[in-house]
């Protein structure tokens, strides 16, 4: 701590370090100046001069940490004007990005750029809490005002957990750091579809519109309205036919609904991918197969097997080709799946 920081501040902070449940951000701007934030509870305490401090929201050990480095660090909700200055749940954020490999980071090249959204001279649109981007995204933004910038630095958990894209030199593992600028904000697009559809299964029964509009207090002619929307004549009024206000939220893809595989088999499966790739460049070549079946004794068609997995016909399997082998087996497990040849 600074020499000629305040003797009632060194000792609580002297203090508080000793209790081993606290970060603390200081600034050189002024020796009078720190700020607690305890872990689970967000307890903010500012001895003096605030506006030298940067804002940093976090952080039990696992959590997105977030420090506002420039532009507005508080606002209220909206403007006079009712328009958006915060990000909240639901809303809609236009944002700046570039992601890197975070100095903490246990895997990966730390400080190497993984994407931009500056170079592409686009700042994307995303509504904040619906799963459309990874979820420490959708938690490090909300807070932020309109104009500020700030560092996400986020969990592997909260980014792409034990798989990674290792085509873009993200091993599994890897803790990312978000530059982001919030551009704009608009408010969450009304959504009258999920407040009818009570079972959340993606479609209306007339069960469900009957209650909701009944709750409503408002008379409907249901044969009208199920003439008109229910285009394919299955008693139900999907998302895709309800012309009503359905918000931005899509059902899930079928895909995505199907059950992945297990934590434990994605470790296996992370384990022998490495095993197999040698010289570990995050993709597994023809002489590195053909090593893998001869030092087990299997006579193994390595061409038939590369081609059946190599999806992207680039003459390598990549990460995402080996833990989904089906993808181009029509739903089939290959023949000599290098995962199949550990079992036996």
């Amino acid at each position: 701590l600074p020499s000629n920081m305040h003797s009632t501040t060194r000792l609580t902070i002297e203090k508080r370090r000793k209790e081993g449940n606290e970060f603390y951000c200081y600034t050189k701007k002024t020796s009078k100046t720190t700020m607690t934030c305890r872990f689970g509870t967000m307890v903010w305490i500012a001895i003096a001069l605030l506006s030298f401090l940067p804002i940093c929201m976090s952080s039990k050990k696992g959590e997105v940490q977030v420090t506002v480095y420039e532009g507005p660090k508080k606002c209220k909700p909206s403007d006079d004007k009712s328009k958006p200055t915060k990000v909240l749940m639901d809303h809609t954020v236009s944002f700046h990005f570039t992601i890197t490999i975070d100095e903490s980071s246990a895997q990966g090249i730390k400080g190497l750029k993984v994407e931009s959204s500056r170079d592409k001279g686009v700042a994307p649109t995303f509504p904040i809490g619906q799963g459309k981007v990874i979820p420490g995204l959708d938690q490090g933004l909300i807070g932020l005002c309109k104009g500020a910038k700030a560092y996400l630095v986020i969990p592997p958990h909260l980014a792409y957990g034990d798989i990674g894209v290792p085509k873009n030199g993200v091993p599994g593992g890897t803790a990312l750091r978000y530059d982001v600028e919030i551009i704009e904000i608009q408010p969450p697009v009304p959504n009258e579809f999920k407040k009818i559809d009570f079972n959340k299964d993606w479609k209306l029964s007339r069960d469900e519109a009957e209650k909701y509009f009944s709750q409503e207090g408002k008379q409907v002619d249901f044969d009208g309205l199920w003439a008109a929307e229910d285009q394919d004549k299955d008693g139900f009024i999907s998302w895709e036919e309800f012309s009503g206000p359905k918000g931005s939220e899509e059902p899930p893809k079928q895909q995505q609904q199907q059950q992945g595989p297990s934590q434990s088999e994605i470790d296996s499966a992370r384990q022998l991918f490495s095993k197999i790739d040698t010289n570990q460049d995050g993709k597994i070549s023809k002489e590195e197969l053909s090593k893998n079946f001869e030092s087990k004794g299997k006579q193994i068609d390595v061409d038939a097997l590369l081609k059946s997995q190599d999806t992207d016909k680039d003459g390598l399997i990549s990460w995402e080709e080996f833990i989904n082998p089906t993808a181009a087996g029509g739903g089939q497990q290959q023949q000599g799946d290098p995962r199949q040849a550990e079992i036996d």
